[in-house]
């Protein structure tokens, strides 16, 4: 959605955000889009016109002003005349205002349209919205602007401070002839701590002076964005250089929790689409941070600098900018660079270098002498979609992980490339049109694998004079390529060094895939090639099998059969040969044992020799080596990351919430009566087997009804309705459920009441959902249960004048079961009962009763049980991994058979016919400790 800003009454913020799946890798491209609704209606911009109440008539470069409390401040419609700035102060400072700060349509024929202040501007702790907006700062016919610059449409100051302030603070269609379209400072701009969004919008600079129409939004020495918790917004800013920021020393980001976002901004007439400074630094942002559609006309789409730091940052995006050099960035001679992915993606994609005659993809371009740097921590990556241009000579080698703690990716895609063919054919010519410009990135220098992974994927190609591995491994997938190329026709010596070499086996195992390819590169003389016999390739090492993070590649549904040529590495060399494959060892891709699919592999080499053909450096190698390997599949063993027992725990949970339900009721002499009652379950579940446990918490209500006749039968009917929660001990996997409880009761005198039988029939339905998290992957689910239950006691009371004695043996029968689920998310799992929870205990022990009459008649009554489980059928859940199509049995957490209980309950009567009551029970076994808590009342007749 392109930004727009008109003239209404309200402002509002609305987000659009995209999602992309590549080829290759699952992840998200998001793509927050500003939109801002107007602030002023037609009809209200009179009455706030005649509400001005800050005057432009403070002509001084010696006055202190600071404005605080004020209900609001105004500044509509203020023009200047004769060079006069409009308000002019040395420090102006306008604090915690109550209600809007608004400058509208100001304009002056000097610098700074709204406010002019010498040494500090400072807005601060205001309540309601800031907006500096169609300010401007225009030359006269009376000022010749090439010898007199005339600076900043809407603040000019040696430094602006816009810290704590509540609502958004806007810029928008501020105007300036030659610098800082909205803000001009000789010094800095603080902005910091804001609360809400802050934007920069539709600002300019006019002049088409190459050397002075600088900072379309700000102009300035040094730029600090601090600790927003909104978003800061550059969107649509035009200048001829640094369309949306022009510094002379710095701009840092660091700490705001919003997005950071740069969005349609353009250099014009030289460089920096979004920001030309000689130092960028965008460090420790929780917020997502984009450079989106950014243009310039020389150098730098997105940015021009000299060092550039990204590190620490939520996900980061550089999409579809576009200049002549460098497409996303381009970095100044000297320049140091440091792209990390600590606690996010760095991504680039679709960013082009605009020929001209034609527009092909590129990321960054390294100007002479850079020192540079890509890591990226455990679970993210570094993804280049584009490629890089690093063929400038530099002392200083590329170092790809540099830290013992970048175990992430670097990855060069071509997934994202459109186009076909994909091939290398003149692949370092500019003069081709064609898709291979899209797919290579070219070093003529150095690049060192320190640590993690380096990964070249999906047709996309890394061409360089030297390749060193200290550490970490190379992983090759689809049809990607690394290449020996020489530096230059008296620096022939190309070499790769390979240690340790991964194949990223998914994309090996797609219809049509392209062994990953080692390409001594030919040497060429125009448009002629021929073998480079000074180049050397260098292979050893185990060969390993990986997937696209350098992990476990047997989670894939491929594997689950036999399968046949399947394309490992093609070797592309020279009639005498260079790449020397002596100490490789390719049987080792059967040596490591793994989770997922197991079978053997057995791998082998295919070779053919070429006429070779100098009018294409695909044809003048001579020597085709190619490694292809036959999968013999034998079973299947899961990955303990992708075990779980929480969805067999779950049905504990609704076997506890079961025997809450079909207990007798309490003895009661009434006739007929109804209850209502409160519940509540806590539940601990200890972790055994190597099985984690649990905590339970429910809460709920039931409700029933019971009848009795004359010879003291009775039926009972009642209703339980909980809502529970399940946490698993030692990760974060959680399940929430609703049980729906019906229970049927009967109790039955024999022999004068010398016998007392009661039986309870229960059914409870209770749908689940259910949450699996992990570091890096979290899936959910949702299900239903069904649990029956029977429970049948004797009774055999003795009765003395103040204490019953009931010796008692009973004996609960529960079946509990689930309903056939899919997870979604990340590694998701299919679940299915492949056969269900049945428990079988029997309780027995005695209860004493005990009644008085003193105050109000009251009962007490004391149970002790001992429960031992005379048969028990653990539940088992066939758990389908549906990546893999791997399949396995899941069990819960063991739980003890044998347990004690102790309940103590006490009934008071408060009228003759109304009963309040409470009972609390525990049962404690080795295993597990569980809590029964219900209070309530009887409602006689």
């Amino acid at each position: 959605m392109k930004h727009k800003f008109t003239f209404s009454f309200f402002l509002s913020v609305a987000w659009l955000t995209y999602f992309h799946s590549s080829e290759a890798r699952d992840i998200p491209f998001l793509l927050p889009t500003p939109s801002i609704d107007s602030f002023l209606t037609s009809s209200s911009i009179n009455t706030l016109g005649e509400q001005t109440n800050l005057q432009g008539q403070i002509q001084s470069n010696s006055i202190n002003m600071t404005l605080k409390d004020y209900k609001d401040i105004y500044a509509l419609f203020q023009i200047s005349s004769n060079g006069e700035k409009r308000c002019r102060y040395n420090i102006l400072s306008l604090e915690a205002t109550q209600g809007p700060i608004v400058f509208i349509g100001n304009s002056t024929s000097n610098t700074g349209g709204a406010i002019y202040a010498d040494t500090r501007l400072k807005i601060t702790d205001s309540q309601e919205i800031i907006l500096f907006a169609n300010n401007l700062a225009r030359a006269s016919f009376v000022r010749n602007i090439f010898d007199y610059p005339i600076f900043s449409g809407a603040v000019y100051a040696r430094y602006v401070d816009i810290t704590h302030n509540k609502q958004p603070v806007y810029f928008v269609k501020n105007i300036a002839a030659s610098e800082g379209g909205a803000i001009f400072t000789s010094i800095d701009v603080l902005l910091a701590d804001n609360q809400s969004a802050c934007f920069f919008c539709d600002n300019a600079v006019t002049l088409t002076d190459q050397n002075r129409c600088k900072g379309g939004a700000l102009r300035l020495e040094r730029f600090n964005c601090l600790n927003n918790r909104g978003s800061v917004v550059f969107a649509n800013n035009l200048a001829g250089e640094g369309g949306g920021i022009s510094a002379i020393h710095h701009c840092s980001f660091s700490g705001n929790l919003g997005n950071i976002i740069f969005k349609n901004n353009k250099a014009l007439r030289r460089s920096g689409g979004a920001m030309h400074s000689p130092t960028i630094t965008l460090e420790n942002n929780p917020g997502i941070i984009s450079f989106h559609n950014n243009s310039s006309a020389v150098q730098g789409g997105a940015c021009l600098c000299t060092n550039f730091t990204l590190r620490n940052n939520n996900h980061v995006y550089f999409t579809n900018n576009s200049s002549p050099q460098g497409g996303a960035l381009f970095t100044n001679s000297n320049s140091q660079v440091r792209i990390s992915a600590d606690k996010g993606h760095v991504i680039f994609n679709n960013n082009c270098l605009l020929d001209t005659n034609r527009e092909y993809r590129n990321s960054i371009t390294l100007g002479n002498n850079a020192n540079v740097q890509f890591g990226a921590k455990k679970n993210f990556c570094v993804l280049f979609y584009d490629p890089i241009q690093h063929e400038n000579s530099t002392t200083h080698n590329l170092i790809i992980n540099p830290s013992t703690e970048d175990l992430g990716c670097v990855v060069f895609s071509g997934a994202k490339v459109n186009g076909s063919p994909k091939t290398e054919n003149n692949l370092f010519s500019r003069t081709n049109n064609a898709t291979e410009s899209n797919l290579f990135s070219r070093s003529k220098n150095t690049i060192e694998l320190q640590n993690g992974v380096l990964a070249i994927e999906d047709q996309a190609g890394v061409s360089t004079y030297k390749f060193q591995q200290t550490g970490g491994t190379l992983c090759l997938g689809n049809g990607g390529t690394l290449a020996a190329r020489e530096k230059a026709a008296n620096a022939k010596d190309a070499a790769l060094t390979i240690n340790n070499l991964g194949i990223i086996l998914p994309q090996q195992l797609q219809h049509n895939a392209q062994a990953p390819k080692i390409w001594v590169y030919p040497s060429a003389n125009n448009n002629t090639f021929t073998e480079n016999t000074q180049a050397t390739v260098t292979l050893s090492g185990n060969l390993t099998l990986t997937n696209e993070e350098g992990d476990n590649p047997y989670d894939d549904v491929d594997l689950s059969k036999n399968t046949q040529r399947v394309p490992l590495l093609y070797l592309c060399d020279n009639t005498d040969k260079k790449i020397n494959i002596t100490n490789l060892n390719i049987e080792a891709i059967n040596a490591q044992s793994h989770y997922g699919h197991q079978g053997i592999w057995s791998p082998y080499w295919e070779e053919h020799t070429t006429q070779t053909n100098p009018a294409s450096a695909l044809t003048a190698n001579t020597s085709h080596k190619t490694l292809y390997a036959d999968w013999t599949s034998t079973g299947y063993i899961p990955n303990p990351k992708y075990q779980t027992a929480l969805v067999a725990n779950v049905l504990w949970e609704t076997v506890y919430t079961m025997l809450s339900g079909i207990l007798p009721p309490e003895h009661s002499d009434q006739i007929t009566n109804i209850y209502g009652k409160a519940l509540g379950i806590i539940a601990n579940q200890r972790s055994h087997a190597k099985k984690p446990g649990f905590r339970m918490q429910s809460r709920g209500y039931s409700v029933g009804t019971s009848a009795k006749t004359q010879t003291h039968h009775k039926i009972s009917f009642g209703f339980v309705q909980s809502f529970a929660h399940l946490k698993e001990k030692g990760s974060e996997n959680k399940a929430a459920s609703k049980n729906y409880l019906g229970t049927l009761q009967f109790h039955i005198p024999w022999l004068y009441d010398r016998i007392l039988t009661s039986a309870s029939l229960a059914y409870n339905y209770a749908p689940h959902e259910i949450k699996h998290i992990a570091t890096d992957q979290t899936s959910q689910g949702t299900f239903s249960s069904h649990t029956w239950g029977l429970s049948i006691t004797h009774a055999f009371p003795f009765t003395h004048p103040y204490i019953t004695l009931i010796p008692f043996i009973e004996a609960h029968a529960i079946k509990a079961s689930l309903t056939s689920f899919k997870e979604t998310g990340k590694f998701p799992r299919k679940f299915a009962t492949k056969s269900a929870l049945y428990n079988l205990s029997m309780p027995l022990g005695i209860t004493g009763q005990w009644h008085n009459t003193f105050h109000l008649p009251t009962t007490w009554n004391l149970k002790i049980a001992y429960q031992p489980v005379v048969y028990r059928h653990y539940p088992k859940i066939l758990t389908t991994l549906l990546a893999s199509n791997g399949s396995w049995l899941s069990s819960g957490t063991p739980v003890d058979r044998h347990s004690f209980s102790l309940r103590v309950a006490n009934s008071v009567w408060l009228f003759s016919k109304l009963q309040m009551s409470f009972a609390y029970q525990g049962d404690l076994s080795s295993s597990t400790f569980c809590n029964y808590l219900k209070a309530g009342s009887t409602l006689a007749f």
